[in-house]
């Protein structure tokens, strides 16, 4: 199921928001890790196995534990660029900037992602 920010007709305000999901991603990481959320993961990783038993393994977890392994692997696979992201936040405040000074105007959220 798509996240609501991703049928937002602008492709650049849909980076936007996947940097600042990214900024999130990390603050929230920083959190699970101080609960030892990722060691415990990152601890059934280590054990030697094939995909099938790795899923079944993950799919014990707790939400909250396969969210954090979730995130984790995906991060894996797209590694945030610290000077992109930077952009993106800039362009992200700009854009805000603009809607709250009037120089633009937003699409009601129904005409974006439908009836709620």
């Amino acid at each position: 199921m798509k996240k609501p920010f991703e049928y937002c007709r602008d492709e650049d305000l849909r980076g936007s928001l996947n940097a600042l999901l990214r900024a999130a991603r990390k603050a929230q990481n920083t959190a699970y890790a101080q609960r030892g959320i990722i060691t415990r993961a990152n601890e059934a990783l280590e054990v030697s196995m094939n995909t099938k038993e790795l899923i079944d393994t993950a799919l014990k977890l707790p939400p909250d534990e396969r969210f954090a392994l979730i995130d984790e692997l995906l991060h894996s696979l797209d590694r945030p660029d610290p000077d992109l992201d930077r952009i993106w936040i800039e362009e992200a405040e700009r854009r805000l900037a603009a809607y709250r000074s009037g120089r633009v105007r937003g699409i009601p959220a129904e005409d974006v992602v439908g009836p709620f």
